[in-house]
């Protein structure tokens, strides 16, 4: 069979299927990528005719679930190694397993489900990190899941069977602690997870956006929730979907946590975000939150200069003056429109935003808090590039904005520019000397790239900063927290650093004694 015997409705109706199935979209420009793996599938089944293939995925049956199984892996290609994404680990490791912890000591019980695991790296690293929790309570009762929708990815991790690329950011304390080097392969070595640490973790195949299946090993209220990664497979009405879901297995003041914009359009009104320098957290509120039916900001990272009331919950960066942002604009006998935009942006009403900014009677390009207010409002919206072009003007008004420049890191981060990202962080250290987030997130940066050294440099600095009187002229950076948990935060990432260049200089050391008695040999 050839390209030619298929047509681009049957390619589509497939598509359908998958979406319907899983929750996987494939766009149009995709229908070549469709093909290339449904003509082998065809042939592999021994089926001549589209439609038979059609109604052979369209059923319930054996052979339907092994096909699926087999088209999915196709299409999920997921990129994930042990202590992936080290400000996340961090978050763990300082501040969510120990709440988790601290709020379970009656019950003595933590249960936390690992969804979407792929080969199960993400969940093994959680079991190392409460290796020694476990070790020291014995009484608790810790239950780790792993789930995925990729059989074949789950059958892996039931092995426990690594390459050293899955190892590529584990320290050789941490292998030697929890991994045994198995038979050669052409690459190096494959690591065997220990038993002890194996047998910690169920596995269970689950599809995310299936509301009705529902593994035995799921059916239990769990404490934290981890989807990273995900949700960048799905549109928005799928990620409702699995959000639901998600949600609906999590117990009161339980924690979710995604990749650092995946939730960008949702309804989160069950949860009250706090954010981190390195990403952000979901607390599982026990009433609904009406004033947060909303997607929260661009960034993982927001920032305010201006306080709000603590009713109101605020997800958005926000470098304006908003004295009296938080009335409502009814209250308020006559609003002007720059007004009116401010209070839809605390809203997390972005469309409103923009049409009250098109109403008003100045021009808005010369007006540095309109265009901050448009910019965020583009990022919000996932206008990246009309709000890069919004900045650019900023800038020109404003030379020296630091809130501008900020606000462009943020926007490089989101796209995935590191570098372009650190050198306008840079820029904001510089034009603003006393600005903390910028260093934090600046040394987050760092420390993806193993650069602890620096890392630690810029946390010392930021926690001067914060110690300092002078600090106390910006408002909270970070939504959710006070500026003592920030600072006692900033500290145990301290000790974190000084505990892992040590690690690197003994490493270092060894190399250079054992070199020095090589030459002497």
């Amino acid at each position: 069979m050839t390209y030619l015997d298929i047509s681009n409705e049957e390619i589509l109706s497939i598509a359908e299927l998958l979406y319907q199935r899983t929750g996987l979209t494939q766009p149009q420009s995709n229908q070549s990528k469709l093909m290339d793996i449904i003509i082998p599938r065809l042939e592999a089944n021994q089926l001549s005719d589209f439609k038979q293939y059609y109604n052979l995925l369209n059923q319930y049956s054996q052979q339907s679930e092994q096909e699926w199984n087999d088209i999915i892996k196709k299409f999920t290609v997921p990129e994930t190694y042990f202590f992936r994404d080290l400000g996340q680990i961090n978050l763990l490791k300082h501040i969510v397993l120990p709440k988790l912890i601290k709020q379970n000591q009656k019950s003595k019980q933590l249960k936390i489900w690992s969804a979407g695991c792929s080969s199960g790296e993400e969940v093994f690293t959680l079991a190392m990190l409460l290796n020694d929790f476990r070790h020291s309570h014995k009484d608790w009762k810790i239950t780790l899941v792993g789930t995925d929708i990729n059989q074949d990815k789950i059958n892996t991790a039931r092995k426990g069977v690594y390459t050293q690329w899955s190892l590529r950011n584990v320290d050789e304390y941490t292998r030697e602690k929890f991994f045994s080097p198995v038979f050669p392969v052409a690459t190096g070595k494959n690591w065997q997870i220990i038993e002890e640490i194996q047998h910690q973790v169920l596995f269970a195949y689950d599809n995310l956006v299936d509301e009705y299946h529902i593994d035995p090993v799921l059916n239990t209220q769990f404490d934290l929730i981890i989807c990273r990664n995900v949700f960048i497979y799905f549109d928005n009405e799928s990620i409702a979907r699995a959000l639901n879901k998600v949600t609906s297995k999590l117990s009161s003041n339980a924690i979710l946590m995604t990749g650092h914009t995946e939730l960008f359009n949702q309804n989160l009104s069950e949860f009250t975000p706090i954010f981190y320098p390195e990403s952000v957290i979901y607390v599982h509120s026990q009433q609904k939150n009406k004033d947060f039916f909303h997607s929260y900001t661009l960034v993982p990272t927001p920032s305010i200069l201006f306080k709000q009331k603590k009713q109101k919950v605020n997800t958005e960066i926000s470098f304006i003056d908003a004295k009296e942002a938080n009335q409502s604009p009814d209250d308020k006998p006559e609003v002007s429109h720059k007004e009116m935009a401010k209070q839809y942006f605390i809203d997390g009403q972005y469309k409103q935003v923009l049409e009250q900014i098109n109403q008003l009677d100045f021009n808005s390009d010369s007006d540095m808090e309109c265009l901050l207010l448009l910019a965020q409002t583009y990022i919000n919206l996932g206008q990246y590039s009309q709000a890069d072009k919004t900045l650019q003007q900023a800038v020109q008004l404003e030379q020296f904005s630091y809130q501008a420049y900020y606000l462009m890191a943020q926007l490089h981060q989101l796209q995935g520019h590191d570098q372009q990202s650190q050198r306008l962080l840079n820029q904001v250290i510089y034009l603003e000397p006393d600005y903390v987030p910028a260093y934090l997130e600046l040394a987050a940066i760092y420390e993806q790239k193993k650069l602890h050294d620096k890392a630690q440099l810029l946390r010392q600095s930021a926690l001067v900063i914060m110690q300092d009187d002078k600090f106390r002229k910006f408002s909270l950076p970070y939504e959710g927290i006070e500026i003592d948990e920030l600072i006692d935060y900033t500290k145990m990432l301290l000790l974190e650093d000084d505990i892992i260049n040590n690690k690197f200089n003994s490493l270092s050391n060894n190399n250079m004694q054992l070199e020095e008695k090589a030459h002497v040999y």
